[in-house]
């Protein structure tokens, strides 16, 4: 008794075997399918593709074509008259004799702040700032603490400076230094 319970399949081998045996008549009867079916002829798709677009679109001809073309035309005209102005203004003068004004601060140890200022007649339209040791390299112990437009006195005129400060955040046996930079442009 014991030897015929050990020559017994395993379910898990049971199992298997089933979905082998419906793996590979699926595929042939899917087979025979496909290749008792009549092929699809050029004028058969042309006649369905018709009456698609029929259906979907029955005002659609080629006669129509040109004015599409027209209309689409006339949109990008108008979009191009659009992109030519800002808020009623021509784009060529919002941004005329762009400028960058660099200003530098002292090269030491000590924590500072350096302003670069456009010339009269400019105004900032943007700015930046960075830290310097040497000539090229960075300091991997000085941050830019700040770095933005300047705040002028009560009753100057505003939008013309780009002030930076940078400060040690550990020793720094270098000096170093910090770069503000003003974009200007006339207006």
């Amino acid at each position: 008794m014991r030897r015929l319970s050990q020559s017994r399949p395993s379910p898990a081998l049971v199992v298997a075997i089933v979905a082998l045996v419906a793996a590979v008549a699926g595929t042939a009867i899917a087979q025979e399918a496909t290749t008792s079916a009549k092929p699809v002829t050029k004028k058969k798709v042309k006649k369905i593709a018709r009456k698609q677009i029929n259906k979907l679109a029955p005002g659609l001809s080629v006669a129509n074509a040109d004015n599409a073309t027209n209309a689409t035309n006339a949109e990008n005209a108008q979009t191009a008259e659009n992109a030519n102005q800002l808020g009623g203004v021509p784009a060529a003068a919002h941004l005329r004799n762009v400028e960058i004004v660099t200003a530098q601060s002292a090269s030491n140890s000590n924590n500072k702040s350096v302003t670069a200022t456009c010339p009269a007649g400019k105004r900032l339209v943007g700015g930046g700032a960075r830290e310097r040791v040497g000539f090229l390299a960075n300091s991997a112990t000085v941050a830019i603490t700040a770095s933005g437009p300047s705040h002028p006195p009560l009753g100057a005129p505003s939008n013309t400076a780009w002030t930076a400060s940078g400060e040690e955040y550990a020793a720094d046996p270098d000096n170093w230094r910090i770069v503000a930079y003003a974009i200007c442009a006339d207006g």
